[in-house]
């Protein structure tokens, strides 16, 4: 590819893969597309491109209470914005967010549109889950459940569970010693606005990285 850039790769065996969110996009000529637009276009010459991407929450502009508009902007960002992404090849997990996840509606939207696996904590599928890239388990915590009084709850002991620990260990697409050596890392959104990203654009953030254990 013209332009390529060199993504940063792991030394020996391991994986490589994108972490950014808080587009806040969703609307056709709003003010955040054509910031996000650029950042798509950088992330568009990595070479190799990521085996998986994590958007960390954030991805439209959201906080409305119309069921229908918050389905427009979900069906522009996925269908135009990030048309570029091939699902075959290149997963795309998301996390739960302040302007995607903020009441029972947009919880509701959320679950239909991005249609992430149901093996979360009782009433909360498709919100928290977990999915398993080789030897590698990501989990995806929501924060602001509409059920427990909305944002500031961090879903700990549900990973502590040992329904959730058999849960994850059965998951065949995940070779994973809970336990032992294998990779995890927790995700979740968290709203904080500073410029996070470079490459001189400001507004979005590139991760949340909640930890890893």
């Amino acid at each position: 590819m013209k332009n390529s850039i060199p993504a940063l790769l792991p030394r020996g065996e391991g994986r490589h893969f994108l972490l950014y969110g808080d587009s806040c996009s969703g609307v056709p000529g709003g003010p955040h597309e054509k910031t996000f637009a650029a950042v798509n276009a950088v992330v568009r010459r990595l070479q190799p491109q990521p085996e998986f991407i994590l958007f960390l929450g954030d991805e439209i502009i959201g906080l409305t209470s119309d069921a229908e508009s918050l389905r427009e902007q979900w069906r522009h960002w996925l269908e135009t914005e990030m048309a570029w992404v091939d699902h075959e090849t290149t997963p795309l997990w998301h996390t739960t967010s302040n302007h995607t996840t903020y009441d029972a509606t947009s919880e509701g939207v959320f679950r239909d549109v991005v249609k992430s696996p149901h093996n979360g904590p009782p009433g909360q599928a498709g919100l928290s889950y977990f999915v398993g890239q080789g030897d590698l388990l990501l989990v995806f915590v929501h924060t602001s459940w509409s059920r427990l009084g909305g944002e500031g709850h961090l879903e700990t002991e549900w990973l502590e569970t040992p329904h959730a620990r058999e849960a994850m260990r059965r998951d065949r697409a995940c070779k994973l010693r809970c336990g032992g050596g294998s990779a995890r890392f927790v995700f979740r959104g968290e709203p904080f606005h500073r410029p996070r990203l470079g490459y001189g654009l400001r507004g979005l953030r590139l991760a949340a990285l909640l930890g890893g254990f």
